[in-house]
């Protein structure tokens, strides 16, 4: 039988640790391929950790499988040794109920159910095991072609994060006249705008915080709402966008989402609201806040260890307000130039710590064509004038005098001839809330 090297956890409170798993040989219709590149999920987490119900260990996770085929079985018609294929979150089913008589073998209620790539119990009658592995054995109609023009390292990801958002794209009709609302940036988030973009939709995308607006606009988004200044939610009505905050999900169902004592009927669901911190606080055994994020010191040292710094939103430590500093990028920066600054005079031989602090230098977010909103404190503009100051401020911050030169003429084309593209949109103030529609992450490591 092959052998495979794998990743595999022991237990919920246990570690990854490298080990040895056995592949079947391929049966007449099966396909045995080398993987050579595997998304990490946020689900592959939640499952290692126990949180998603019981799990079989040893685990090895991973549903996000790229690689090329090494050996077919003797009736295999759809692939050939050498091809270049990809394995997403499920490898067999019954074949048999309607369900995967309908093309939908995800909801699979056959004997056996739908077999998932791993924690799952395959036709050999074992545990399944996931793409943190070297190879894997299966069925020909469970795999798909990778083109040539798609990078394996690229294709992964696509197989879960990817197909999640392109199934409620594609069945909703997103394309040109359409406009498409993407809740958060984060591992779903950044393909749903690449993809609604792609299919010729107008898209925009609700996040937390304006942190990630260089991204989606690379990703194809030429408009950035931050829900969290002052009349954004307004402005985001008019656009057809109902947002409600403050009620927290209780449960979601096929068909419907409870939120607070509120129930949403709607038969497609994205789940955006976030991910928990990294464990770092758990490795180095230092306290940590309700979130897991690690309570740093002052001087962004970590408590009892002042030879390691944490930054970013990994960690939390109170601005001067005595309230948190945000976890956004122009925070991370800061406390990034903190750190540099104290190992540089540690190695000039000077001692003591300057605490952090952290400096709030305004905030900027467009809301609409030709509209947006500028809070520098005392300053507060909206509208067009503050839609200027708000491209300047963006294209000045941009890397480079080809990149400024280059992101102004496309912006002032588009907007000379009203031309379309894609919309991007990022939480707001309770006063402003009113009962309506939200959808609610996956993360990818490479």
């Amino acid at each position: 039988m092959p052998h495979a090297l794998a990743y595999a956890i022991d237990g919920p409170t246990g570690r990854f640790s490298r080990t040895t798993i056995e592949r079947r040989e391929p049966g007449p219709t099966e396909v045995l391929f080398d993987v050579t590149h595997a998304g990490i999920c946020h689900s592959d987490i939640h499952t290692a950790r126990g949180e998603w119900g019981p799990a079989t260990y040893p685990l090895v996770p991973g549903h996000e499988l790229a690689g090329v085929v090494r050996e077919v079985g003797a009736e295999v018609t759809k692939f050939s040794v050498g091809d270049r294929v990809g394995v997403g979150c499920f490898v067999d089913s019954c074949g048999t109920c309607d369900s995967c008589r309908a093309g939908e073998e995800q909801f699979c209620d056959g004997p056996g159910g739908t077999v998932w790539t791993y924690n799952a119990t395959g036709r050999d009658g074992l545990p399944t095991a996931g793409g943190y592995s070297t190879c894997i054995t299966v069925e020909q109609s469970y795999v798909c072609s990778i083109p040539d023009a798609i990078d394996l390292a690229n294709a992964a990801p696509l197989l879960c994060a990817g197909i999640t958002m392109y199934s409620p794209l594609k069945r909703w009709g997103a394309g040109p006249g359409k406009r498409v609302a993407i809740v958060g940036m984060g591992g779903l988030g950044h393909m749903g705008v690449q993809i609604a973009a792609a299919m010729g939709a107008e898209v925009a995308v609700i996040s937390q915080t304006r942190s990630k607006e260089a991204d989606g606009r690379r990703f194809g988004a030429s408009e950035y709402h931050a829900i969290s200044e002052p009349g954004t939610l307004r402005s985001l009505r008019k656009l057809g966008v109902e947002v409600e905050l403050g009620r927290a999900v209780s449960d979601c169902t096929a068909d419907s989402v409870a939120y607070g004592d509120a129930t949403l009927a709607t038969s497609t669901i994205i789940w955006a609201a976030g991910v928990r911190a990294s464990p770092a606080a758990e490795w180095l055994g230092v306290p940590a806040d309700r979130a897991g994020r690690l309570r740093v010191m002052p001087d962004l040292t970590v408590p009892g260890h002042p030879e390691i710094f944490a930054i970013g939103d990994t960690v939390t430590v109170d601005g001067p307000t005595g309230k948190p500093v945000p976890g956004i990028a122009p925070a991370a920066k800061q406390e990034g130039q903190h750190v540099a600054a104290i190992i540089k005079a540690r190695l000039r031989g000077e001692t003591g710590a300057t605490p952090f602090r952290y400096r709030h230098q305004g905030s900027l977010a467009q809301i609409g064509k030709r509209r947006a909103v500028i809070d520098f404190g005392r300053i507060k503009l909206r509208g067009a004038l503050a839609w200027w100051l708000w491209g300047i401020a963006h294209i000045y911050f941009l890397i480079g005098s080809r990149a400024r030169l280059s992101v102004a003429i496309n912006w002032l084309w588009i907007h000379a001839r009203n031309q379309r593209s894609a919309r991007l949109i990022t939480q707001g103030e309770a006063a402003e809330i009113s009962p309506g529609k939200d959808a609610g992450s996956d993360l990818r490591q490479t």
